[in-house]
């Protein structure tokens, strides 16, 4: 009796934490010419996104260390895994007290908007056209939770067979 009371709270714990773990890495490296300064710049960004939405972010912008996501040019932060890469509302990300928008324009180009240049964050002051961009890419996910609630269950059931085994008695009988 015990033992099946033991396989039903297994079998429920499995099916409550049934949820897909979706940790996936993004990647985007762009460069290009900034048309206010007439000067060449890098960004090499990595993050994880949840659901493609980009939901931390590091790496730098012509060797300045990227503090983290910002809500500059009222941003999605929506991240997909191919062209285009991000939508209108684009991704953008601090760099010390300057905030970045990289984002897809309806042209089909890639563009980045600068909050020094232009604080509103509208495309009427583009910072750039860029000659290089490695698009998202999967890493591998973690496990699923249903996985490692089945995995335990079973090392639990194993370990009260083992437990709860009844010894033998043996009986020598002498003729």
């Amino acid at each position: 009796m015990k033992l099946k009371s033991l396989a039903l709270m297994a079998a429920a714990t499995a099916a409550l934490t049934a949820t897909q773990a979706s940790a996936t890495a993004f990647y985007i490296n762009y460069s290009g010419i900034d048309v206010t300064t007439a000067l060449p710049f890098t960004a090499n960004l990595v993050g994880d996104q949840t659901g493609g939405f980009a939901t931390t972010i590091s790496g730098t912008r012509n060797g300045i260390a990227v503090t983290g996501l910002s809500p500059y040019a009222s941003a999605t932060q929506a991240i997909t895994g191919s062209f285009p890469y991000t939508n209108l509302g684009g991704l953008s990300y601090s760099v010390g007290t300057t905030s970045y928008n990289f984002f897809t324009y309806f042209d089909g180009k890639n563009y980045e908007t600068n909050s020094d240049i232009n604080p509103g964050g509208d495309d009427s002051n583009i910072a750039g056209t860029f000659s290089q961009i490695v698009p998202a890419s999967v890493t591998a996910s973690v496990p699923e939770p249903a996985t490692w609630a089945m995995m335990l269950a079973g090392f639990a059931m194993v370990g009260f067979g083992l437990r709860s085994r009844r010894k033998q008695t043996v009986r020598v009988t002498y003729a």
